[in-house]
């Protein structure tokens, strides 16, 4: 059974990790898509 616990144990972490990553890339692209809209909107407003 610890063996069990200890695959299952490192499956959710695994996991965790996995979408930890991905939520750190998607807020990047967020602020970088931020960022480009609103230089967008100075430029356009200049």
């Amino acid at each position: 059974m610890s063996g069990a616990t200890a695959i299952t144990g490192l499956a959710t972490g695994a996991t965790g990790l996995a979408a930890t990553t991905i939520g750190l890339a998607a807020g990047l692209a967020a602020t970088t898509g931020w960022a480009a809209g609103r230089a967008g909107t100075a430029l356009a407003g200049a």
